[in-house]
């Protein structure tokens, strides 16, 4: 995975205009390009649904993005467990 970002002085602004959910404050944008479809545990990067819903062990659950790049990872919505405020 490549991950460009906006540079200036040799360092990536912090400041910009580009919103994504969960995350407090707009920064500047940033682009993703996966070099590699592999996948490391599952044999591919999604399951084809944008957003799943799981479970949690204490019976709550919570809308989450699946993906398997490098590592298997899950975004999901800060708030929900108290970790950012809303914007």
């Amino acid at each position: 995975m490549y991950m460009t970002l906006d540079v200036l002085n040799g360092e990536a602004r912090v400041a910009g205009d580009t919103i994504i959910g969960g995350v407090p404050g707009p920064a500047p944008r940033s682009s993703w390009t996966f070099a590699s479809r592999a996948a490391a545990s599952r044999g591919a990067i999604s399951d084809g649904n944008l957003v799943d819903r799981i479970t949690l062990s204490d019976g709550s659950s919570i809308d989450v993005t699946i993906m398997d790049m490098v590592n298997l990872c899950g975004f999901f919505d800060a708030t929900e467990f108290g970790i950012a405020t809303p914007a």
